[in-house]
């Protein structure tokens, strides 16, 4: 895998993309309009809004998709989540703000 490597942080980046955590997660841009969340053979998608500056990212709705949308995160999931989130984007030096 080609990329940046940042051992304290524990990310590769990739293809300025998105980046893969060796705790086990991934983050990546879809489109101008959405961010993808790994973990093993769970995919959430998140809406973006990109503006000048910050990009917001909305998590009240944080969900598993398809085959997994029924199974319901837990509060402390959701919050485990959150921070995964928060510092790939800032490893990927992305000022953002957090809508939940």
């Amino acid at each position: 895998m080609f990329g940046r490597k940042n051992k304290a942080m524990r990310f590769t980046s990739c293809n300025k993309q998105g980046v893969i955590s060796e705790a086990g997660f991934s983050f990546y841009s879809i489109d101008r309009f959405h961010f993808g969340y790994q973990e093993g053979d769970h995919t959430a998608l998140l809406i973006v809004e990109r503006g000048i500056g910050v990009t917001k990212i909305y998590c009240e709705d944080l969900a598993w998709t398809y085959p997994f949308e029924n199974e319901i995160i837990p509060p402390q999931k959701k919050d485990e989540i959150i921070k995964n989130i928060q510092e790939s984007l800032r490893f990927m030096n992305i000022q953002y703000e957090i809508v939940k």
